[in-house]
């Protein structure tokens, strides 16, 4: 499970270059923030079809489409990686409404005698990185909102194998261009995104 981490200490550079062909907007800066946390807005890159690839903020913690009330409940803040494609909450947005979450750094909680320390984590170069992320839109009338969720796996995948003290997140590394637009842009293919295959 991933419920914190940090962005903005870096722009995501990476990111940016791989879908430099499908920016049409400028991304904006983002502000440092060293405890991001579920319930907040949080940096998100999606593709749109004003803006090509947008950087923009979305509420953690996913609202499906589907529901009856706008109400976020904390455990949609990630979707695990092996039922994705199946849960009733996320398999609409998998197939549809992929996204990257940038960040450069996250948190685990190591188990002490005297109870927990959070400890943080970065890359061993200490640049940006990004997670796998779906979001979804509830609409009722005029009233619009947009949510997001990391996608999470309990399996080591071969981005984050190395870093043996966060197993949990789905840490993607943005070197590939073809891979990353394939990740943003190919809604009838989520076997693109194999996060549940054993590295």
């Amino acid at each position: 499970m991933c419920g914190r981490y940090t962005a903005g200490r870096h722009r995501p550079e990476q990111a940016e270059k791989a879908l430099a062909d499908l920016i049409s907007r400028e991304w904006p800066d983002l502000a440092p923030r060293y405890n991001v946390s579920p319930g907040t807005n949080i940096p998100l890159i999606r593709q749109s079809s004003e803006n090509g690839a947008e950087l923009t903020e979305l509420k953690w913690g996913l609202l499906p489409y589907w529901c009856k009330e706008p109400r976020v409940a904390y455990n949609t803040i990630n979707a695990m990686a092996e039922t994705v494609e199946t849960n009733a909450s996320y398999r609409i947005p998998f197939r549809k409404r992929r996204c990257l979450i940038p960040a450069d750094g996250w948190y685990e909680w190591q188990p002490l005698n005297s109870g927990k320390q959070k400890r943080l984590f970065h890359k061993a170069d200490d640049t940006d990185f990004c997670f796998a992320g779906l979001w979804d839109r509830w609409q009722r009338g005029d009233q619009i909102i947009d949510t997001c969720s990391l996608i999470v796996t309990t399996l080591p995948t071969r981005s984050n194998t190395r870093m043996t003290a966060c197993r949990s997140s789905s840490i993607l590394k943005i070197t590939n261009s073809d891979l990353t637009r394939r990740l943003m842009t190919c809604p009838r293919s989520p076997r693109c995104l194999d996060l549940k295959k054993k590295r």
